[in-house]
């Protein structure tokens, strides 16, 4: 089974208090379980694509790390709002490699990386296009029949960072409005608080 992670929202407030920027909806089947959701109400994330290699990016440690991470796990944030510490909580020991970051910190790291490096087992037959610069149709970290592959590194153009920037600077003008704040949120007021789960 593959790695997932969990990851909230948050915005720092005036007062400087953190408090939940993300979207929920009611879980209809509460307080029954259904597909792992306990809670009664259920995130709306603003990511949950099963990708090590943006898992790695974002916390090392967390994936294949052929690509440099922003920063080691720094664990839960002491000045976390409730609801994510409930969220966190509901995880119990399922839950590990805690670790938050703000948008200014992921946008700066975004301008920093440059190809993309992925590895893998591919087949003979695009063993030469990989060499030459065009990356695998399909590629596998196990094999059942390895010599019928071979394992290889090659570099891709893509900004794996983007969707959580574009969603982060969404929810920054959005809660400007829904808090009717007289004032600018800054990039560091707004941090994605994430763990990983098997």
């Amino acid at each position: 089974m593959g790695r997932d992670i969990y990851m909230c929202t948050e915005i720092k407030l005036e007062s400087k208090n953190w408090v939940s920027a993300d979207d929920y909806y009611a879980n209809p089947y509460y307080p029954r379980s259904f597909d792992g959701h306990r809670q009664a109400y259920i995130l709306k994330p603003i990511y949950d694509v099963r990708d090590r290699t943006l898992f790695s990016i974002l916390c090392e440690g967390a994936g294949y790390d052929l690509n440099p991470s922003i920063s080691p796990p720094k664990g839960m944030p002491l000045d976390c709002c409730n609801r994510i510490k409930q969220d966190c909580r509901s995880f119990g020991e399922d839950a590990f490699m805690h670790s938050y970051l703000t948008l200014k910190e992921i946008e700066e790291h975004a301008k920093k990386l440059g190809h993309i490096r992925y590895s893998g087992y591919v087949e003979n037959e695009e063993v030469n296009q990989v060499l030459n610069g065009v990356p695998p149709t399909s590629w596998s970290k196990g094999v059942g029949h390895p010599e019928n592959y071979n394992w290889l590194e090659w570099d891709v153009d893509e900004k794996p960072l983007q969707q959580i920037i574009a969603s982060l600077q969404k929810i920054l003008a959005e809660k400007s409005s829904i808090f009717l704040l007289p004032y600018k949120l800054s990039k560091e007021c707004i941090r994605i608080v994430f763990w990983f789960y098997d």
